[in-house]
């Protein structure tokens, strides 16, 4: 299944910024030595001929060199005297050696500012190891000389030097006050939504840090061969470091904020890169030094090369690193004494003639007001999303124990639907997701996630006979004063345990420790709102504001199958007062699945 474009564009915007510098990492790469470099005898392995020229670079197994008349000319090194290819090492060595120094730039990186969100977390989130500073971005480099210069400072944990390979002027643009100001009331229409997803991406987090010895015990890993989970333990700490920094870089940075975009990035980075250095450090030795020596460079004149990454027979680059690339080769173009690929220059100028047009914020208001009709359902999706991920967290956090967490993580997998069959046996399914051609967000859900649910806005078509009382049109009809019973996926059913905790309300048929028949009904209630006393009444035409249903029920082969309805139901469902942690309801529920559910009678809801 496939769920394209569900997400309004407000959320592309940074994507794209950090997609923009992202196509700079791999792709600004180089092929000639500093100026300073000075000319020198090579001689070939005959000894018969010789040639005066500087040392710019290493290509694969050749030198590169440059004459007086500024002609570059490859070697192989193969062909090099010994005593040329001394020559060649030390200069190569220099060549290192200069690049891991400070260096003239156009420019110094601006100041770091730390946010000024003010986050109160119940839990330590991991320290970030110090790192050197980052000297500033050189300028004039060859490709081959960008890459090695930024290979250098992200190993050394500055993954912002990809923000400061690009162009002064570029950064500028996005530092700029008047692209802010324009991006930044689209960009707001996201806040809602970030306010109800980061309690819970903090909380996941802190179930990283202070459940460390449960997550590395429990089935998560159950898979992972025995000698490797010392590098895996050693690699947990940081890994959940550069998660936990990347989070907080997303959710403290604002558009309309005191800080900039190089601002922040200058503060996030070494935070980020702290904990990056650490995993390098576990890579295996010259695993990242061989994929970049892999990399071919095609100098097509002073301005301009292509970069390629070599395939094997397989289809596969040539390294011990699996990357994929939307494209096996990047054209470059120098800007400003900077490589960067074409499409960012494209891209670039497009939105700078936009900026200064003023078409920018006509387009930002335009998009902002089509995303203003899906914002409604998009904020409830999420609310119930979030719901659920805290029910699934709490239920980690509370964990004493190995044998708790793993019990834990099971019943969470199969209330979330995550994964078909036994519930003990209840696997995630796989995600997927990255930018579409009209550059926003998808989401691929495999089919064992797929085929339990059924797509938002499925028209369901009943089929077989309808139990009595059955409806799609309640009007007239009166909710029984009995326990709440009725006929679920073809079998019968009564209510016999009954919970509601954040607006959402739990009716289940239990038959031991078993969950035989189950209906989360997701009432979608204002913060801090409560159902005392409130009336629902949803017929097939409410729309997708109605209250949300998960109809859950085991199949014969003692699997557990969920039909998610958000419209084309009819449910009456009425709140009484609630006393001593009790609420009393009554339901007269009618769903259009295959065998036309229904649920009808009272209840008495636990709250939690």
């Amino acid at each position: 299944m496939l769920l394209k474009n569900a997400f309004p564009r407000s959320f592309y915007v940074r994507p794209w910024i950090g997609r923009f510098c992202l196509l700079g990492c791999i792709t600004v790469l180089g092929t000639s030595f500093n100026a300073s470099a000075k000319a020198e005898t090579w001689t070939d392995v005959t000894g018969k001929f010789t040639i005066d020229a500087k040392f710019i670079g290493v290509e694969g197994k050749s030198i590169v060199l440059l004459k007086d008349n500024g002609a570059k000319i490859s070697v192989p090194i193969a062909k090099l005297s010994r005593e040329s290819r001394d020559q060649a090492r030390n200069a190569y060595e220099q060549m290192r050696n200069e690049l891991k120094q400070p260096a003239q730039s156009s420019s110094e990186p601006e100041s770091a500012v730390a946010p000024t969100v003010n986050r109160a977390l119940d839990f330590e989130p991991p320290t970030p190891p110090p790192v050197d500073p980052m000297p500033a971005f050189p300028d004039n480099l060859s490709v081959r000389e960008t890459i090695n210069f930024a290979k250098h400072q992200f190993l050394a944990g500055h993954p912002e030097v990809l923000w400061h390979a690009l162009p002064e002027e570029m950064r500028a643009t996005f530092d700029d006050d008047r692209f802010r100001g324009e991006v930044s009331p689209f960009v707001d229409q996201r806040s809602a939504l970030q306010d109800q997803i980061e309690p819970v991406v903090f909380k996941a987090i802190k179930v990283l840090v202070t459940k460390k010895e449960f997550v590395l015990g429990s089935p998560l890993f159950g898979k992972a061969p025995a000698e490797a989970m010392p590098q895996i333990e050693q690699a947990y700490d940081p890994a959940v470091g550069v998660l936990y920094e990347l989070v907080d870089f997303a959710l403290s940075f604002d558009m309309a904020g005191e800080r900039n975009l190089s601002q922040t990035i200058n503060y996030h980075g070494p935070r980020i890169g702290g904990h990056l250095k650490r995993l390098f450090e576990l890579a295996p030795p010259g695993a990242i030094d061989g994929f970049l020596d892999s990399l071919t460079i095609e100098q097509i004149d002073d301005d301009h090369a292509i970069v390629r990454v070599p395939q094997t027979e397989n289809d596969q680059p040539a390294s011990d690193f699996n990357f994929e690339f939307t494209s096996r080769e990047a054209k470059l173009v120098r800007v400003s004494n900077r490589w960067v690929t074409e499409e960012q220059f494209q891209q670039w100028t497009e939105l700078k003639s936009k900026l200064e047009s003023g078409e920018l914020k006509q387009s930002m208001e335009q998009m902002k007001a089509e995303n203003a009709e899906s914002m409604q359902g998009i904020t409830m999706m999420t609310s119930m999303f979030t719901v659920m991920a805290g029910t699934v967290l709490d239920s980690l956090l509370a964990a004493e124990s190995q044998q708790e967490f793993d019990q834990a993580i099971t019943k969470s997998a199969a209330m979330l639907n995550f994964g078909a069959g036994n519930a003990g046996d209840a696997a995630a399914p796989e995600m997927e997701f990255g930018f579409s051609g009209e550059d926003s967000i998808q989401f691929e859900i495999s089919e064992s996630m797929a085929s339990s649910s059924a797509p938002a806005g499925a028209k369901k078509v009943p089929s077989g006979p309808a139990p009595e009382g059955w409806s799609l049109d309640l009007a007239g009809l009166e909710i029984p004063s009995t326990t709440a019973s009725g006929v679920a996926a073809g079998m019968p059913t009564t209510i016999n345990d009954s919970r509601i905790r954040d607006g959402i309300l739990h009716l289940t048929h239990r038959d031991g420790n078993q969950d035989v028949h189950s209906w989360i009904i997701f009432l979608f209630l204002d913060e801090e709102e409560k159902p005392d006393g409130k009336t629902f009444d949803v017929n097939a035409k409410s729309g997708f504001s109605s209250p949300h249903v998960h109809f859950r029920y085991s199949t014969a082969d003692d699997g557990l199958e969920t039909e998610i309805f958000m419209s084309e139901y009819a449910m009456r469902l009425e709140f009484g007062q609630s006393a001593d942690g009790k609420l009393p309801g009554k339901i007269y529920l009618c769903l259009p699945d295959a065998n036309k559910s229904l649920l009808r009678g009272t209840f008495t809801a636990t709250i939690e």
